[in-house]
């Protein structure tokens, strides 16, 4: 069974062949719109010789983003026997398929414009259950030029022209943002650039906020300076996007997308950050990460002038929700270094890894919550590879360069 957020799906085609007929769909992705898949007895378990068959397909130089966070099937030895088999390639008869069973989540992104997704059950199956969604996204062909802007890049970082200490070099982090309150003209949340008209950011950050009270900052260093770079600009905010199920009383899913009313101007200084598709079954765990941000300095000292990074480690969410009260999920990513931290006002800022191959930075958490600025306790943060797929379908007029 298929369905969309705004509606199920109502142009369910058959497809001939061995599979169930009553069980065999193909769909064309219209792009804004979220589609989910599942069994057709979800969420009870399905029953034995099940083989149903999902295919779909997204208009030309798109991709398909398919995030499945509940995958409950028996599990087997090289997944022989009930299994989940899924095609980057939209292969309808599996052939190139990779197969997925037990407890597991995961998201993945199409090698081009068509996906199949298959479900089978032996004959003796005790039955299993699962859900994904499923998005369509534009992108651009692969370059490994890093001529901008011109060309497909993100994630790049310059030279620091700044040595030692925490501060950054000027316009080293080029996919830095941050959220100005336009009646204050105060910096209270950073953000990261994700295409010419979006920025990620922490959904807590826009509570008690309007859209025409938010400007996003984008090229700065020194807040208190207009000399130092000359690539800071500040764009007018036209439009909120907080995920729907955000909850503030134990912070999670603490993500949102911020819409800006003019295209912002990619330079050198100023461009976006990858978002990491091609590594959505990475935890990162013990990967040391940068987060970035103009907050305090310490939880009782004034803020810093300039952007600030710190090095981190990235701990086990077991780990973790040892430390921490609040409930802690797989979408969320926990890290820790002794004596330093992100503080108040980093809320919002990126969370980055950078890949030890492309040398790109990869968003994979937005900076959410800690107990206190470094204590004893991990910081959680917000798993960014865990809202791919929403991430896409509130942009869909976005152009993504994944690398």
């Amino acid at each position: 069974m298929v369905m969309s957020i705004a509606s199920i799906f109502n142009f369910f085609m058959p497809i001939s062949l061995a599979i169930d007929s009553n069980c065999d769909f193909y769909q064309e992705l219209v792009m804004g719109e979220e589609y989910y898949i599942y069994n057709q007895e979800y969420p009870n378990y399905y029953t034995p010789s099940t083989a149903c068959r999902w295919v779909g397909k997204s208009p030309e130089d798109t991709n398909i983003v398919l995030s499945c966070e509940n995958i409950d099937l028996p599990s087997s030895t090289n997944c022989q026997g009930d299994h989940l088999s899924i095609s980057l390639t939209g292969d309808e008869s599996f052939t190139n398929a990779t197969n997925y069973c037990g407890q597991t989540a995961l998201t993945v992104i199409t090698e081009g414009n068509s996906l199949a997704v298959g479900l089978f059950a032996t004959s003796d199956s005790p039955g299993g259950r699962y859900v994904c969604a499923l998005t369509a996204i534009q992108v651009t062909p692969h370059t490994t030029s890093t001529e901008k802007p011109h060309v497909c890049d993100c994630g790049w970082r310059l030279s620091p022209r700044i040595i030692g200490g925490h501060e950054t070099g000027v316009n080293e982090f080029p996919l830095m943002g941050g959220l100005i309150d336009a009646s204050t003209t105060e910096l209270f949340c950073g953000a990261s650039i994700i295409s010419e008209r979006y920025a990620l950011t922490a959904a807590h950050c826009l509570l008690h906020q309007e859209p025409t009270n938010v400007g996003l900052l984008v090229g700065d260093h020194n807040l208190t300076t207009g000399t130092d770079t000359a690539a800071a600009a500040l764009y007018r905010v036209v439009e909120f996007k907080p995920h729907p199920f955000y909850d503030s009383s134990v912070q999670q899913n603490d993500i949102a997308v911020v819409k800006t009313q003019l295209p912002i101007k990619f330079s050198v200084y100023v461009g976006p950050v990858c978002l990491p598709f091609r590594y959505t079954l990475a935890d990162f765990y013990s990967a040391t990460v940068i987060a970035l941000g103009w907050g305090f300095l310490d939880f009782s000292g004034p803020k810093s002038d300039t952007l600030q990074e710190v090095d981190l480690s990235v701990v086990s969410n077991t780990e973790c929700a040892a430390s921490i009260p609040d409930p802690i999920s797989a979408n969320q990513i926990c890290t820790y270094a002794s004596m330093r931290d992100a503080c108040l006002s980093d809320s919002g800022g990126p969370l980055l890894w950078q890949d030890p191959h492309t040398r790109k930075l990869q968003l994979v958490g937005i900076i959410s919550y800690g107990i206190g600025c470094a204590t004893k306790k991990p910081g959680v943060n917000t798993r960014v590879t865990s809202y791919l797929s929403w991430i896409a379908s509130v942009t869909s007029d976005a152009v993504y360069c994944i690398k």
